[in-house]
């Protein structure tokens, strides 16, 4: 009788494991739920400084995706990472998914967008340089008198006259 009571007591004990799941009350891991705020705005031909989406519940490891239009440049890495360098300014729709690795697989979806501001171009304060000034001959000046007036800081031997008009 001992050893009937022994099994009859490892049967209890086992379904209530079962049933009742180890020490989780039997209702599995809490809801996958993404819980980042938006990702900061960056700029075009810099460097973006980096942004790692989070979530709570779910079993890890976590497992992320997007769809819709991340800035051209951009990409989201598995491990939730968004990164690269933007290279078009614009504001972009995008939605970020994830994963988890529980059985049956929760996945949790949010959408997002980002802004990229265009590079800014500082143009130093200050005066222009300084231009160099020409004058046009008069319009009843001929060939003669302008050679003469090119001719006038030459030295005397290339001095030729000119043919008189």
């Amino acid at each position: 009788m001992s050893r009937l009571r022994a099994v009859g007591v490892f049967a209890a004990v086992l379904a209530g494991v079962l049933s009742g799941g180890c020490g989780g009350g039997g209702s599995g891991p809490a809801a996958l739920t993404i819980d980042s705020a938006a990702p900061p705005g960056g700029t075009t031909g810099m460097a973006y400084a980096g942004f790692t989406f989070t979530a709570s519940g779910g079993s890890p490891p976590v497992s992320w995706s997007a769809t819709g239009t991340l800035p051209p440049g951009l990409s989201l890495s598995p491990e939730g990472e968004l990164s690269g360098t933007p290279g078009i300014a614009g504001s972009y729709a995008f939605t970020v998914g994830a994963s988890d690795s529980s059985m049956p697989q929760q996945v949790a979806g949010q959408s997002f967008s980002i802004t990229i501001a265009d590079t800014m171009i500082e143009v130093a304060a200050g005066a222009p340089p300084a231009a160099t000034a020409f004058r046009s001959p008069p319009p009843s000046a001929n060939a003669c008198s302008i050679k003469r007036n090119l001719c006038s800081s030459a030295t005397p031997s290339s001095i030729r006259p000119c043919a008189s008009t």
